[in-house]
């Protein structure tokens, strides 16, 4: 009786490829995955193994002991790829969106020009009470020695300085006129030691330096004998 022998196992081949093109060597299966070598046109590499799809081979790259992923389409293998072990992808690169953004929008405040104040104040109802007053002396105490001047002075820009300026039979004074609310101006004129016409001119300046004039407010100064 004739027996047959079984054929022994073979081992098989080393199975290697042959990039057709320059091809990135990644760290896993797919584009996403960093470039950790290269495999230049033309040369071989040592199959290590695939992934499940069978579009991405695992090798070890020539010279080296690292080993990488490389696409189907960039190389030549002429092997059964179902013979190779199927080697587990390592988990794909986060992806991390950072979303900037804009800063707020700078709001900026333009104050429009000054505008020049070229217009004078307005001198407006210059009177003085009473009309009629004695001259400083010894006589007639009844009687009034001052006369209260009044004025109204408006400006758009503000107004900085009214005086009264008052002369009579040849003598002058100047008085600063107070603010009594309202545009109103007041000063107190006298006691005088002259007799005669008091002639009294109010005189206004703005803010801005520009200044006004009013006609002159009459009051009598009479000289009581006694």
């Amino acid at each position: 009786m004739t027996s047959t022998a079984s054929p022994s196992p073979t081992t098989p081949a080393v199975t290697e490829l042959v990039a057709r093109q320059n091809a990135n060597c990644r760290l896993g299966p797919g584009t996403a995955y960093e470039t950790t070598g290269f495999l230049l046109q033309g040369q071989s590499a040592l199959v290590v193994g695939r992934n499940a799809q069978s579009d991405w081979f695992f090798i070890s790259l020539p010279d080296k002991a690292e080993k990488c992923w490389v696409s189907k389409s960039t190389v030549e293998f002429q092997g059964d790829v179902n013979l190779l072990a199927v080697i587990s992808a390592p988990p794909p690169p986060q992806i991390i969106t950072v979303t900037v953004s804009p800063p707020p929008p700078q709001i900026i405040i333009v104050s429009p020009p000054p505008v020049l104040d070229i217009t004078a104040p307005i001198v407006s109802f210059p009177s003085a009470l009473p009309l009629q007053i004695l001259v400083a002396g010894p006589g007639c105490l009844s009687y009034p020695r001052t006369t209260v001047v009044s004025v109204t002075v408006t400006d758009e820009s503000g107004v900085s300085n009214v005086v009264a300026r008052w002369s009579i039979s040849g003598q002058t004074g100047e008085v600063s006129m107070g603010s009594s609310g309202a545009g109103v101006y007041q000063a107190v004129i006298g006691p005088l030691n002259t007799s005669g016409e008091l002639a009294i001119t109010i005189f206004a300046v703005d803010l801005a330096g520009n200044s006004a004039e009013s006609g002159p407010a009459i009051v009598q100064v009479i000289y009581c004998p006694g």
